[in-house]
């Protein structure tokens, strides 16, 4: 599967959004929730609410899962902690910062 993934703390509301692929053009997921507005421009939507305490947990869960996974898939590629990653860096999801 191609794509990525972001975790990032957005408030609470409806939202519009475009990517931007190569620093110039505009482009919608497809595969996304969309909604036109007055102008006829087509954007992607998306509503942002408060997780409850089931919610987060299910989500750190998964969080948990694909960063297993993705050391699985490094191991298995021989590759150790790589380039990219900065020694002691955290990658985890804390349940606190999910109920914020």
């Amino acid at each position: 599967m191609e794509g990525f993934l972001g975790l990032a703390r957005i408030p609470v509301g409806d939202w519009r959004f475009k990517f931007v692929l190569n620093g110039m053009i505009w482009v919608v997921d497809p595969g996304a929730p969309h909604a036109t507005d007055a102008d006829r421009n087509t954007n992607n939507a998306l509503q942002v609410r408060l997780m409850d305490e089931e919610e987060a947990n299910a989500l750190a869960e998964r969080a948990a899962a694909s960063a297993l996974a993705r050391s699985q898939v490094d191991a298995a590629e021989g590759s150790s902690s790589g380039d990219d990653d900065q020694e002691g860096a955290d990658d985890s999801i804390d349940e606190e910062d999910l109920m914020d």
